[in-house]
């Protein structure tokens, strides 16, 4: 199934869109020179579900013609209203104590072995137990002892997230307005606006990349010093706490890449595109393939997207969310177990340096999504899918992904994915009572 839907550029998706949209219009346009009296609601006419994510999707309506003085379609919100959850991530050092107790990442090789040996004894144990039938002449404490040595699985035991809290900062109800921050009218936003993640190690991904690409910077640019470039990640040694910002007023959109003219080969090592083509034989022309260029994000209005994406309210929630987990980190007896603040470090304590430090060094969580946002279509003239799914102005075509979202959710944006999923199952089948 996955090959065969690899087998279909994004090219020939958008094709695809245009083709349902031009043979429906055509259709009407027979329908109405017969003067036919039959119902056209009885021919089935083919359904486009478009789900490629809150970045692809609106790259696919571009290259359809489905967008902003659209040749198919105008629909003035695609590409529009993108959101993410920013977050900052804080550091402190741990104490030997805990140190030698806690797992790394860095050492997977071992942590494997472990957790396989944890896994072979404790096969060994219920099958002695099972051998053993009745209860006579057992040592429990003995038995007891074992288990709970054996249990150690070690890293690949454990979720690799230990724990996590959400939190209402004190302008989790305020909304600026022409640079005044002023307190909501409604109880709609008196939900938490701040989610924390504790990780045991400095193992988040995102965190673990830019500090990479930061060191990698520093040694290719003598003019950078190494103390912004560091790479926190070559500290085996750290605990992370990440601040991530449920509500953020700041918004992206996306500057999409124009359609390609050009056909490109299919590389030699692309087995799997090939071996896709020859299986599905759905492709005669499997040697070439449409190349397609992907959208930038940037800036309403343009600008620096990793300057100046935050508003000063946003920067006041994640200069909060900060604070609050360093006053639980003095806090025993995680303060009997940690040391000092590695990042962004004492230097940074509050007020404008905080507030800059997080502008210029906050991370993209990767859940973006509203840019072919749900609204009434009478009312909302920026809305692009209606309650069902339909994108505005063409008929037989859905959008079921994070892209439909009007507003993030206020946490990961995976099971709202699902629950937009297993309602656009319903309409498509016609049970939308």
């Amino acid at each position: 199934y996955l090959q065969a839907i690899r087998n279909y550029t994004t090219n020939e998706i958008s094709h695809e869109i245009r083709t349902v949209f031009l043979r429906k219009q055509t259709q009407r346009r027979e329908h109405d020179q017969k003067d036919s009296i039959k119902d056209e609601r009885q021919q089935p006419h083919p359904e486009v579900i478009l789900a490629a994510g809150a970045i692809l999707t609106p790259q696919l309506l571009f290259n359809s013609g489905i967008h902003e003085n659209g040749t198919i379609s105008e629909v003035l919100g695609v590409g529009k209203n993108l959101m993410d959850h920013p977050a900052i991530p804080v550091a402190f050092e741990l104490k030997p104590n805990i140190a030698q107790q806690s797992p790394s990442i860095y050492t997977l090789s071992q942590q494997l072995d472990k957790y396989k040996d944890a896994v072979s004894k404790l096969r060994l144990i219920q099958q002695r137990k099972e051998d053993a039938g009745n209860d006579e002449g057992v040592d429990y404490q003995g038995r007891r002892k074992e288990k709970v040595e054996a249990i150690r699985t070690g890293t690949f035991g454990t979720a690799g997230i230990s724990a996590g809290a959400f939190l209402k900062s004190p302008y989790a109800d305020k909304i600026q307005n022409d640079g005044k921050i002023t307190s909501r009218t409604t109880d709609e936003e008196t939900r938490p606006d701040i989610q924390l993640t504790v990780f045991p190690r400095v193992i988040e991904p995102h965190v673990v990349r830019k500090e990479h690409d930061n060191n990698d910077c520093a040694q290719n640019n003598d003019n950078i010093p190494s103390s912004e470039c560091r790479d926190m990640s070559k500290n085996y040694d750290e605990m992370l706490i990440t601040v991530t910002l449920l509500r953020p007023e700041g918004r992206h959109e996306l500057k999409f890449a124009q359609k390609p003219k050009r056909k490109e080969k299919i590389p030699e090592d692309d087995a799997f595109v090939r071996s896709a083509s020859s299986n599905t034989g759905q492709r005669n022309n499997d040697e070439e393939r449409h190349s397609f260029q992907m959208p930038t994000i940037g800036l309403v209005g343009g600008g620096n997207m990793d300057k100046s994406y935050l508003t000063p309210l946003d920067l006041k929630r994640l200069a909060w969310g900060i604070q609050q987990v360093r006053g639980i980190m003095k806090q025993p007896p995680l303060s009997d177990s940690t040391g000092v603040e590695t990042y962004p470090g004492t230097q940074y304590l509050n007020g404008f340096k905080l507030k800059t430090f997080i502008q210029e060094n906050y991370l993209h969580n990767a859940h973006w999504s509203g840019t072919s946002r749900m609204g009434n279509l009478e009312k909302d003239h920026m809305a692009v899918v209606d309650e069902h799914l339909r994108v505005r102005g063409v008929e037989n075509l859905r959008i079921v992904d994070a892209s439909t979202f009007p507003v993030i959710p206020n946490g990961n944006t995976h099971s709202t994915v699902c629950a937009v999923a297993s309602r656009a199952v319903e309409l498509i089948l016609g049970q939308d009572s």
